[in-house]
């Protein structure tokens, strides 16, 4: 499963969204092949019961509902902008320092 990713596309996302259908063993996988070629941050939707992927930055129970897993994707979100504006004012210090 995990042979099929994209490393290029993923760095683009702002979220990486593993639904609950996906086998524990296979989400634990795919989620640290993502992390070892870029930090797009993880939110898993797991089954009621079923135990947090310790490597996603973001967990919902499929339980929950709807407005636990947009308060999730909006935290997520929020903190996926402030990493973009940092590592643009990092980029822009490196050349000017250049």
């Amino acid at each position: 499963m995990v042979d099929g990713l994209d490393e290029k596309r993923f760095r683009s996302f702002d979220l990486i969204v593993l639904g609950h259908s996906i086998l524990i063993t296979d989400k634990e996988a795919i989620v640290a092949a993502i992390h070892s070629y870029c930090d797009t941050p993880i939110l898993s939707i797991r089954r009621h019961g079923y135990p947090l992927i310790a490597e996603a930055a973001y967990s919902v129970d499929s339980a929950d509902g709807p407005e636990a897993l947009l308060r999730e994707v909006g935290k997520a979100l929020g903190k996926s902008e402030r990493r973009k504006v940092n590592r643009a004012k990092k980029k822009s210090k490196g050349r000017s320092e250049a």
